[in-house]
Formats: C-alpha cells, sequence, structure tokens
C-alpha cells in the first residue's frame, strides 16, 4: 500500500503546496515551464532557495548554475545568463539571455 503524501505546509494559516510553477524564458524560447518543489538561483547578495509559498520579490540574478528539485526529488540543473527572477504566490519566472541544461534535462528522465 503506498504511503501517503505529507501534508500541505501552513504559511500565516494558509495551506501551503509543496510544488510551484516555474518558468526560464529566453529571448528565443520557453526553455523550461513545470511544477517543482524548490529552486537554487544566485542574486546579486548570494544563493536564494525558493519554495512554495516564497514571499513574492523581484531581483536581478547573476550568472550561476540554477538548480532544480522537481516533484520526485530529483534535482536537476541548468547554466543561466544573469537576468531578472519575479517570485509569485504561486509561479516564479527567470528571464534570462540564455540557458543549458548541464545534467540530465527534464526529458530526459
Amino acid at each position: 500500500m503506498p504511503t501517503p503524501p505529507p501534508p500541505a505546509l501552513r504559511l500565516w494559516g494558509e495551506p501551503v503546496a509543496n510544488t510551484f510553477s516555474c518558468e526560464i524564458h529566453t529571448p528565443s524560447r520557453l526553455f523550461f515551464s513545470e511544477p517543482v518543489e524548490e529552486i537554487v538561483i544566485t542574486l546579486l547578495d548570494g544563493e536564494c532557495g525558493i519554495l512554495a509559498g516564497h514571499t513574492r520579490f523581484t531581483a536581478p540574478t547573476l550568472a550561476c548554475v540554477l538548480r532544480i528539485k522537481k516533484p520526485d526529488a530529483s534535482w536537476a540543473e541548468a547554466r543561466i545568463a544573469s537576468g531578472i527572477i519575479e517570485v509569485k504566490k504561486h509561479k516564479t519566472v527567470i528571464i534570462t539571455e540564455s540557458a543549458e541544461w548541464q545534467t540530465n534535462s527534464p526529458a530526459d528522465t
């Protein structure tokens, strides 16, 4: 018998899903658009980990290896150029000049 999923997290009394929508846009294409559990990106003042329910913000990003934790708990890495990240309640959007997979892409797993 499969084990049930963990209960949703609570943030200020509201249930919070374990995943959120993440999109990565480059000038030429939509590089990535899937639900994720976590992303780790480099901002001007250091690394930032983003989980579901993160506080909203918009910030410039540095060129870095973006780490993406998928719902199956596996990690993917993409090298991205500098750009902008916008974190909203249920969605995070990264706009960057370029992006390429460092390891297995989500389509390869």
